[in-house]
């Protein structure tokens, strides 16, 4: 994968956390709004966000590690 595809997911990704700060840290509209949902729903969000971030981050490590493999594996067929 392209290193600018990677910074890029790694940013979407990472935005979902961020919606959940933001949500979770900014001062409640006014108009009946259930604060404790609001902070629920900011906390789920944070939670979500991280675990995509740190789901792909294990994909793009696994993925690497199967090259590697694969790599030495035709390195000993040639020997």
């Amino acid at each position: 994968m392209p290193k600018y595809l990677l910074i890029l997911n790694y940013v979407v990704r990472s935005m979902v956390a961020l919606v959940g700060v933001g949500i979770l840290f900014l001062p409640t509209p006014v108009g009946g709004t259930d604060t404790t949902m609001l902070r629920t729903m900011g906390i789920v969000f944070i939670l979500f966000g991280v675990y995509r971030v740190a789901s792909f981050y294990h994909q793009q490590n696994q993925l690497r590690r199967e090259q590697r493999f694969h790599e030495a594996l035709e390195q000993n067929k040639e020997e």
